[in-house]
């Protein structure tokens, strides 16, 4: 039987469906590792820094770890659009108006 006011209750929730949960899982917990090996002093490769600063994977990390913590897609995704703005869009001009005042 189609349940739709369930799966209407789950997308206002901003829940998601198990195989989804589960890849969320495995990317949070990912990226819990290599965070903690970092801050225990294991450094990274140059292709391990390659991935992981790559835009690309910190926003799909950060979700999946605000999602983990939230559990609510609307407000994860939320918060990685304000921390890309403040890390991508406000953090580009402030180094620009840093490095002019350097060369003056």
């Amino acid at each position: 039987m189609f349940q739709l006011p369930l799966i209407m209750k789950k997308i206002r929730e901003g829940g998601v469906n198990d195989d989804v949960k589960l890849l969320i899982d495995f990317v949070a917990a990912f990226t819990v590792m290599v965070v903690l090996a970092f801050d225990f002093g294991i450094l990274y490769s140059k292709h391990e820094e390659k991935i992981y600063q790559h835009p690309v994977f910190l926003i799909i990390a950060g979700f999946c770890v605000c999602y983990e913590m939230l559990e609510n897609v609307y407000l994860s995704i939320l918060i990685v659009v304000i921390w890309f703005f403040i890390k991508y869009i406000l953090g580009k001009k402030n180094e620009n108006k840093r490095t002019n005042k350097r060369d003056e």
